[in-house]
């Protein structure tokens, strides 16, 4: 290399120097090389004015770069401070708080001045009011002067004086009597601006108003009384058919249908366990007496199925002997073709208690011929008058009983006294014998009407063996005053009242047809369910 060693030495450890110190050492290089005199003075003087005290102190006090941004800092601090989120939100908070102070004091101030104008409101129309009711009372026109003297003197005058007094002024001066009345319909409206105005509490506080009323009390009691006898013009008849559908007639659910769905129920809960759908309805309805009741169905069906198939072996002893009776007459509540309901007494109206010693409602003395008085014991079937009550409203009703007539209608006088609900009667001698004793009720006894217009409610089915589609079953009454069958018969009878295919529909709805059709009960039991 071309460049001596000395160079290349001081270009490689040349340290960085400020420009005082560098001028320092280019003069100590001048020395090194043999500067002259002046060069060395220059160099002792700049020494001295940089390493004097006072240049010292100075440096120290301003120029240290410590001081200078801690100064620096504070001058941000300050600013920042000042713009802070913070500072601000609290400012806003000062002012908004003098602000509302200032609003609330200007709302009192405000709602003072408007609760003592209503107050002069509410005083001011009660003084009309009282002029108003003043000036009724007076025959002389009323002027300014007059309503202040009314105002002073009011007379303390009972509510009837002032309905005497309009009623005078009516019949002596009817002009005024018009004038007067528009001016109280001017001022009803004007209370009811003034209530509309005060139904915003906002704007003004609640204020306690004697409601005056401008109409006489004895015109508000007319009124109530005239809302009275629209109920009186009403027929008595249907208020108590009203009564009686709404205390008596309640299905037992929405799909049940009347004997049937029991029959099926309690079946499955007898024959097949945990098969029957509606558990939930029938342990409300029932409750306790679920375990006496499902005996009293299961046993009526397996009666009924057994005591069909006997009859089906025996033969008829006596002919049938046709009774002539009326034509049916027009129930009350009905406008379709009269239909009969014919009823069985024992065992599904009443029940006799001559064999056990059960506690029993009714008492009566039997007189047969050619027998000792006998004293019958015996209850009635809940719900039963009711029933019958109902239902002679829509139905033409008849007895059909297989005990005596003495027996009968000596019972008879406890359920229908005044013969309203039955228009006949039939007993033993009117049914069907069979060749083991049995009685059969047959309905071609009846004359003038039509069988498809006639049904028996008997709690034996063999009481109806010749015309089975014309039984409704029933279980029987033995001293159960929870016994509510009747309850679902009424229902059910009501409901079907207006269909034409009357007769198809208990078909139906029944299936006594199916305990002729099995021969075993097995079979009967299986169709049924």
């Amino acid at each position: 290399m071309s460049s001596s060693p000395r160079r290349i030495f001081n270009y490689q450890v040349k340290p960085k120097y400020s420009n005082e110190q560098s001028k320092g050492n280019e003069l100590k290089q001048k020395n090194y090389r043999g500067s002259s005199t002046e060069s060395i003075q220059r160099k002792n003087e700049v020494e001295q004015k940089t390493y004097s005290p006072k240049t010292t102190y100075k440096q120290n006090f301003q120029f240290s770069p410590s001081r200078q941004k801690t100064e620096q800092d504070q001058v941000r601090q300050k600013q920042i401070d000042h713009a802070s989120p913070q500072r601000i939100q609290k400012n806003f908070e000062k002012l908004k708080s003098v602000s509302i102070q200032q609003d609330f004091k200007a709302g009192k101030q405000i709602n003072k001045s408007q609760y003592q104008l209503n107050q002069e409101q509410v005083q001011i129309k009660n003084i009309e009011t009282i002029q108003m009711n003043s000036q009724r009372s007076s025959t002389k026109p009323s002027g300014t002067n007059q309503r202040q003297i009314l105002i002073q003197k009011q007379p303390q005058k009972s509510l009837n004086n002032q309905v005497q007094q309009q009623k005078t002024e009516q019949k002596t001066s009817p002009q005024k009597s018009s004038e007067k009345k528009n001016e109280s319909i001017s001022k009803k409206d004007e209370i009811k601006n003034y209530k509309k105005q005060n139904e915003n509490p906002s704007l003004t506080p609640r204020l306690v108003i004697q409601k005056t009323s401008l109409t006489p009390p004895n015109q508000k009691q007319i009124q109530t009384c005239r809302g009275k006898s629209q109920s009186n013009h009403l027929n008595s008849q249907t208020q108590k058919l009203n009564v009686l559908l709404s205390h008596v007639i309640k299905p037992m659910f929405k799909d049940a249908r009347y004997y049937i769905t029991s029959v099926i129920h309690f079946l499955k809960e007898q024959y097949f366990p945990n098969t029957a759908p509606y558990k939930l309805q029938f342990g409300l309805e029932f409750q306790d007496q679920q375990h006496y009741f499902r005996k009293k169905f299961c046993d009526h069906f397996f009666i009924n199925f057994t005591n069909v198939k006997l009859c089906q072996t025996l033969q008829q002893k006596t002919q049938i002997i046709p009774i002539q009776m009326d034509p049916p007459k027009q129930p009350k509540l009905s406008k379709n073709p009269t239909k009969t309901i014919i009823f069985d007494l024992d065992e599904t109206l009443i029940h006799c208690n001559d064999i056990n010693f059960d506690p029993t409602d009714h008492e009566v003395i039997v007189q047969v011929p050619n027998e000792q008085d006998q004293k019958v014991r015996f209850n009635i079937r809940p719900h039963c008058v009711p029933m019958l009550q109902t239902l002679s409203q829509f139905y033409e009703l008849i007895l059909f009983t297989a005990s005596y007539k003495e027996y009968a209608d000596k019972i008879l006088e406890q359920i229908d006294p005044k013969n309203h609900f039955f228009s006949y009667r039939l007993y033993r001698d009117n049914c069907v014998t069979l060749t083991d004793g049995r009685l059969v009720k047959d309905l071609r006894v009846l004359g003038g009407r039509k069988m498809d217009s006639m049904v028996l409610v008997d709690n034996y089915a063999y009481c109806y063996f010749f015309q089975p589609d014309n039984g409704i079953p029933i279980i029987p009454f033995e001293d159960n005053k929870k016994d509510k069958e009747l309850i679902y018969l009424t229902d059910y009878l009501i409901k079907c009242e207006k269909l034409t295919n009357w007769l198809e529909h208990h078909k139906h709805n029944f299936k006594n047809f199916i305990h002729y059709q099995c021969a075993t009960f097995n079979e009967c039991l299986r169709r049924i369910i």
